[in-house]
């Protein structure tokens, strides 16, 4: 028996030696484990953008903290602000899975759920976006199909619908942007011909639209108050048919760079806006349409006149619960501090004569104080 143990050593050294050598296994041809493929990370394009949500944005990482108030643009349609940003060559499994990327110029989700690394000397810029409030936003909204969105990367652009991230209307999404390792990227926003851009590694804005951000407070003191005289028909009074008066005042008033009705301001320019609620007070009939450009003038504190734009200001009539209607617009340096404005109403009148409803013209007769405009900058 101890020789028969003995002569299987050789054998079983043999067997030992070619088990460990992989005799017989070719490597180049041997099959590779599915699941381990499977886990492998998905590795990103060299100009990758995607989004999703902010779920996956806490517990790793190393994250900068921004000011909203600071990383910010503001649009005529669109307001982007972000809170943080990650600077990374890879976002492991837990947090890629819990970010549900997907790609932006394509809207396919991405195969990230056990990860995503940058290319070959890339990085990921990952940024959170934060919401604004609409009072921040402050600008008159327009249809955001006037708008477009891109990320710049050197001399590429990548043309994107970032629309669905409007910080005006919710925040808390992520913007994944790969670039080369060190270098810059921004998003750029135009809206209307003007361009914005916002450098997505350090948070600062371009200089391209400075009032937006500065909102000034615009404060007016003074009550508008003129008779008309019409001609054509009769205006009710009892004690000087034709004439009544005009009473109003300023409900809200602001220095903007842009307003739907004129568009941009030119550079070093802004809009005076000035919103109306006018009313006539003798006649229920009345139906009175003012000429803005006719009948309110702007005198700034050197003297020099300016007139409204071109424009419609509606007249509440009598008794009536319908708002009056009418925006003035004015355009101002952007460094205008204070003026007047001057009330003296020109425009058309319908009223109803002997059951017929009848048109004429009105125009100032007697116009009091003008209103006083005082513009706060911080």
């Amino acid at each position: 028996m101890l020789h028969t143990r003995h002569s299987f050593a050789p054998v079983a050294a043999v067997l030992v030696t070619l088990l460990a050598t992989g005799c017989g296994a070719d490597p180049a041809t041997d099959p590779v484990d599915d699941d381990q493929v499977d886990r492998q990370p998905l590795v990103a394009e060299p100009d990758l953008v995607a989004v999703g949500t902010g779920a996956g944005f806490t517990g790793w990482g190393d994250p900068v903290e921004w000011d909203p108030e600071q990383a910010l643009l503001i649009g005529p349609s669109l307001t982007f602000a972000f809170d943080a940003l990650i600077t990374t060559a890879q976002i492991d499994a837990a947090p890629a899975a819990a970010l549900e990327l997907y790609d932006a110029p394509t809207a396919t989700p991405l195969a990230a759920e056990h990860g995503l690394v940058a290319a070959d000397g890339h990085e990921f810029l990952v940024l959170r976006t934060a919401k604004v409030t609409e009072a921040r936003a402050g600008l008159p909204t327009v249809a955001p199909d006037r708008a477009t969105t891109a990320i710049r990367v050197g001399d590429r652009t990548r043309m994107l619908d970032l629309a669905p991230f409007d910080s005006a209307i919710s925040g808390d999404h992520i913007l994944v942007v790969s670039v080369p390792v060190g270098d810059d990227a921004a998003l750029v926003l135009t809206e209307e011909g003007r361009e914005q851009t916002l450098d997505l590694r350090t948070g600062r804005r371009g200089e391209e639209v400075s009032l937006l951000y500065q909102r000034p407070t615009v404060t007016v003191s003074g009550e508008f108050d003129s008779w008309v005289r019409s001609q054509g028909v009769t205006l009710y009074n009892p004690l000087s048919p034709g004439e009544v008066p005009l009473r109003g005042e300023v409900d809200d008033a602001a220095l903007l760079a842009y307003h739907p009705q004129t568009g941009w301001a030119e550079v070093g320019r802004a809009w005076l806006t000035l919103w109306l609620d006018l009313d006539e007070l003798l006649d229920p009939l009345a139906k009175i349409t003012l000429a803005a450009q006719e009948s309110f003038t702007l005198t700034d504190a050197a003297g020099r006149t300016t007139a409204a734009q071109p424009g419609e200001v509606t007249v509440r009539p009598l008794l009536s619960s319908n708002p009056s209607s009418g925006v003035l617009l004015f355009e101002v340096p952007e460094e205008f501090r204070s003026g007047t404005v001057r009330f003296t109403p020109t425009g058309t009148v319908t009223t109803i004569e002997d059951g017929e409803e009848r048109s004429g013209q009105v125009h100032s007769i007697s116009v009091g104080p003008p209103v006083s405009v005082q513009v706060e900058r911080q």
